[in-house]
């Protein structure tokens, strides 16, 4: 883990907020990029969760998830890209 200034470590920083559930973090997303009408964003939010095998864990907050589970949230976060880069992307992604 990377030091700060003070010599005191610091925490890397989060891609998924804590206090938000799987869907509310895709739903932010898609808010941000201004996709479709609300039952249209419900449904695009759930897909990528349940392609990465998610699906019952979509409404659990994502303090509540494993590591490699915020991972293929963050995953899931990506808008729609035709090519994704990922170094060691299933390193903690578990099965």
């Amino acid at each position: 883990m990377p030091f700060g200034r003070s010599g005191t470590r610091r925490r890397p920083p989060a891609c998924t907020q804590e206090s938000l559930t799987a869907r509310q973090t895709v739903l932010m997303r898609l808010q941000d990029h201004g996709r479709g009408d609300p039952i249209r964003r419900n449904a695009a939010a759930e897909h990528p969760l349940t392609l990465l095998g998610l699906e019952d864990r979509i409404d659990c907050l994502t303090a509540n998830l494993s590591g490699g589970q915020k991972q293929r949230v963050a995953v899931a976060l990506v808008a729609n890209p035709e090519v994704v880069f990922a170094d060691e992307p299933h390193r903690r992604a578990g099965p």
